[in-house]
């Protein structure tokens, strides 16, 4: 086969400012007619120095050397852009409605109700821990469930970034009078993520990183013929 010259071309521009750069990339040759698969990491934070609005990326493919092209060969490249932003966060609360469905639960079975939990899946893949603070209120008597988690950080790279991210289940059990909450209407639930902050040390965020909060309300009761 033959090795490959690709030349990328990453343009950014900020109103009238505008810089660019261009890599020069040695694509290796196939082998015993295999595809060589390779990759790479292209340096362009110096780029995005100037927070640009628009970014333009193009390139070609250079072959040359000797040897046999059948029909079926092809080069092919797929270009990510990943911009991570180094960051400094200081310590904050964002408050959002959480919806709990307990229609299986209501007032007229609920004595016959034996135990109840709450369990989460949690997937944090920020490279900063998180405290979960979850709230379910009955407004009538004014009577409140609440519960704090303490999510850990994702672990984090060589190169800075989150890896992967940090999974794991949580079952939280109910009080006789917890229970009693979400047998009564209207009740309200909402969960504070609190963010600690990085105490001024810069961290590094990508646009794949997430959290993700998924959970249901269980109940045991007893039924009689």
């Amino acid at each position: 086969g033959f090795e490959a010259h690709a030349f990328f071309h990453v343009t950014v521009m900020r109103g009238d400012e505008t810089r660019s750069d261009t890599f020069d990339l040695v694509i290796p040759a196939s082998t015993e007619g295999e595809p060589a698969l390779w990759d790479t990491l292209l340096e362009i934070s110096d780029l995005l120095e100037i927070s640009p609005e628009r970014i333009q990326a193009g390139g070609s493919v250079l072959i040359s050397g000797q040897g046999t092209i059948d029909r079926e060969d092809f080069v092919w490249t797929r270009v990510d852009l990943n911009a991570p932003l180094t960051v400094t966060i200081n310590p904050d609360t964002i408050i959002t409605d959480v919806a709990v469905d307990s229609s299986v639960i209501d007032s007229s079975i609920g004595e016959t109700v034996k135990s109840g939990a709450l369990f989460l899946a949690l997937r944090n893949r920020l490279p900063l821990g998180i405290r979960l603070k979850l709230h379910v209120k009955e407004e009538e008597k004014g009577d409140s469930l609440v519960r704090v988690i303490e999510i850990p950080a994702a672990p984090v790279s060589e190169e800075g970034w989150s890896a992967r991210d940090t999974a794991f289940t949580v079952k939280l059990s109910l009080s006789e009078n917890e229970i009693e909450i979400f047998t009564r209407k209207p009740r309200k639930s909402w969960a504070g993520i609190i963010f600690p902050g990085t105490n001024g040390v810069p961290v590094t965020l990508r646009a794949s990183d997430y959290m993700d909060i998924k959970g249901f309300a269980g109940f045991r009761v007893r039924i009689e013929e």
